[in-house]
C-alpha cells in the first residue's frame, strides 16, 4: 500500500513531564523512574476506542490537549491506547529497548503499522509489509475517498484511538524501559514535548521504565486447549464478530477465505492491498503460542498469486488458486504434507482444469467443489481414490464462491442481493439438500449477516461450529475486506423443517 504517512499533520507532540499518571478505580504507584502497569483479565479490543469497558483496568497517562494513554497487562500481552480529540488523527510512536540485544525498537501506528530498528543512525524496516511479528495495532481507518471514480484522495477518519499489542515473549523481563510519542494531536504548546521531559527518541538512557505488575490470579491462570484455539480469540455467539482484529483482519487490506486444519492448530488465509497481489499467509499452533504469521509461496513465483486455500478434511493436502492474470488463468493447484513442510505445487491432474475455475475446498469425504469461472456456474467432483476424474454440474439457482458444509447437506454460496432489486452488493445464501439428492431454493442469512456492504468468500471449520465470511469496510469496488465469524447454528435457524 502506498505511503499516505504525507497526509497525517506532521508535527511531533511527545509525553511531557506535565503529564501525570491515575487510574480511574485505583491509585497506581508512580516513583521517579517507574511507571507500574496494571494487570487485566479483559483482553484489549483492537476496535478504535480506549473507552470501552475493558480499558477500565488500565494504567492511565493524561496529556496535554486531551490527549491521553493507556496501558495494561495480561500474562501474554502488553496492551496499549491512545487518545486525542474528536479532531485529532492521533498518531502513535511507540518505543521499546530490548535488553538482551541493546537494540532500540520503534512501532508506528498512523495509516500504515510498522516495526523499525535503529541501525546507527536511522531506524530500518524490521519486517516485511503486513508481516507483523509478535504485535498488532489499530491504525488510521479509511472514511472514503475524495475522488471515488478514480480511487484517488483517500480521507481519513478523524477522533479514533490508536491501539497496540505487544507480545511480551518479543521482549525480555517485567520492565520494559520505554518512550511514547503522539502526534496530530492539537494543543496549545509549541515544539516538541517529552516523556520524560528531555527523552530522545534515539537515546535509551533518556526513557522511563514501566514494570509489569502480577495478580495472582494471572499467575494462576493456564489456557485449556480449547482457548488456545482460533488464535485464543472469544468464540462468538449468534452475531458475527470481526476475527483476530489487528492480527488477521487488518483495516486497509483485503482478506479473503481462511481454513483451519482438522485439529484447527493451522491457519491459512488469503491477503493483499490495493497495489500489491494477493497471497497466502500462515500461522501454526505450537504449545501454547500461535507463530506469527508469514507469508506463503507454494509456487515458489510461478505464479503472481496465490488465494483461496482449504485444507483438506485429513490435513494431508492443501488445495488453492492461482494465477497470473484475473479472469485469464485460474487453476486450482495442491500442495501435499512432508514430516515438516509441505511438497513443491502442483497443478490439479484432472478435467476441473480444462476451464478457469476457483475457490476449491472439500466434503469430509473428499468430494471437490468449486466454481466454474469459463462456465459461471457451481461444480463438484467426486473423490476417486484420491483423484477427481469427472465433473458434475450443481444444477443450483445461482451463486459463486461456493463451499460446502463437512457433510455436505448444506452449501453456501455468494451473489448480489436478489430481495431488493435496487441494491448492487452481495450476500451469503444457502442451499440445504434435499432427501432426493437436490437442491433447496437458495436462502439469504439474513440482515445479521448480510449488510449494504459486500458479504463474501463463506466457509465452515472442519468441525461445523462457526461460519467465516468477509465483508467488506468501505464501499468501493472491489472492496477492502475483513474477516468475521459467527456461530454457525445461525444457518441451522433457517433449515426447513421436515413435512
Amino acid at each position: 500500500m502506498k505511503n499516505r504517512t504525507c497526509m497525517l499533520l506532521s508535527v511531533m507532540l511527545i509525553l511531557t513531564n506535565s503529564a501525570f499518571v491515575r487510574q480511574s478505580n485505583a491509585q497506581v504507584s508512580k516513583t521517579a523512574e517507574t511507571i507500574a502497569i496494571n494487570t487485566t483479565d479483559k483482553a484489549g479490543l483492537l476496535d478504535g476506542s480506549c473507552g470501552n469497558d475493558e480499558w477500565d483496568a488500565a494504567t492511565k497517562v493524561e496529556l496535554p490537549g486531551q490527549a491521553a494513554i493507556f496501558l495494561m497487562h495480561d500474562k501474554d500481552y502488553l496492551y496499549f491506547c491512545a487518545s486525542g480529540k474528536a479532531e485529532d488523527y492521533t498518531v502513535l510512536d511507540l518505543y521499546i529497548e530490548n535488553s538482551e540485544t541493546d537494540r532500540l525498537h520503534k512501532f508506528h501506528l498512523s495509516a500504515q503499522m510498522g516495526e523499525s530498528i535503529l541501525t546507527g543512525k536511522e531506524w530500518e524496516s524490521a519486517s516485511g509489509k503486513w508481516e507483523l511479528q509478535d504485535y498488532a495495532g489499530f491504525w488510521v481507518p479509511y472514511s472514503g475517498l475524495e475522488d471515488v471514480e478514480n480511487r484517488k484522495g483517500p480521507i481519513f477518519q478523524k477522533g479514533t484511538h490508536r491501539q497496540m499489542q505487544i507480545s511480551r515473549k518479543k521482549f525480555a523481563g517485567n520492565t520494559w524501559n520505554m518512550m511514547i510519542g503522539l502526534s496530530a494531536v492539537r494543543h496549545e504548546g509549541e515544539g516538541p514535548l517529552n516523556y520524560p521531559q528531555y527523552a530522545k527518541s534515539d537515546d535509551n538512557s533518556t526513557w522511563a521504565q514501566f514494570s509489569f505488575s502480577e495478580n495472582q490470579a494471572s499467575k494462576d491462570h493456564h489456557p485449556t486447549p480449547e482457548e488456545n484455539l482460533y488464535l485464543g480469540q472469544k468464540p462468538p455467539g449468534l452475531t458475527p464478530e470481526v476475527f483476530a482484529p489487528g492480527i488477521v483482519s487488518i483495516n486497509g487490506r483485503f482478506e479473503g477465505a481462511i481454513s483451519f486444519s482438522p485439529d484447527l492448530k493451522e491457519m491459512y488465509f488469503g491477503a493483499g492491498n490495493e497495489d500489491d497481489e494477493t497471497h497466502i499467509y500462515f500461522s501454526k499452533l505450537q504449545g501454547n503460542e500461535w507463530t506469527p504469521i508469514k507469508r506463503v509461496n507454494f509456487t515458489k513465483g510461478n505464479k503472481k498469486e496465490e488465494l483461496h486455500p482449504f485444507v483438506s478434511p485429513n490435513g494431508e493436502t492443501i488445495y488453492f488458486t492461482a494465477l497470473d492474470s484475473a479472469f485469464s488463468d485460474e487453476k486450482i493447484w495442491s500442495v501435499n504434507r512432508l514430516e515438516d513442510s509441505w511438497s513443491e505445487a502442483i497443478l490439479l491432474d484432472s478435467p476441473i482444469n480444462d476451464d478457469m475455475v476457483f475457490y476449491p475446498n472439500q466434503a469430509r469425504n473428499g468430494d471437490l467443489y468449486y466454481f466454474n469461472l469459463s462456465q459461471f456456474k457451481m461444480y463438484s467432483a467426486p473423490n476417486r481414490n484420491g483423484a477427481f476424474p469427472e465433473t458434475v454440474e450443481m444444477g443450483i439457482e445461482f451463486g459463486h464462491h461456493g463451499f460446502i458444509s463437512p457433510s455436505q447437506d448444506y452449501l453456501l454460496v455468494t451473489d448480489r442481493n436478489k430481495e431488493d432489486e435496487g441494491r448492487k452488493d452481495n450476500d451469503v445464501y444457502v442451499y440445504f439438500k434435499n432427501q432426493d439428492g437436490t437442491w433447496t431454493k437458495p436462502i439469504n442469512l439474513g440482515n445479521t449477516i448480510n449488510t449494504n456492504w459486500n458479504e463474501k468468500s463463506p466457509s465452515i471449520t472442519p468441525d461445523g461450529k462457526y461460519l467465516f465470511f468477509g465483508r467488506d469496510e468501505r464501499d468501493i469496488e472491489p472492496g477492502l475486506s475483513n474477516i468475521y465469524w459467527v456461530d454457525a447454528q445461525i444457518i441451522e435457524t433457517l433449515r426447513p423443517k421436515k413435512q
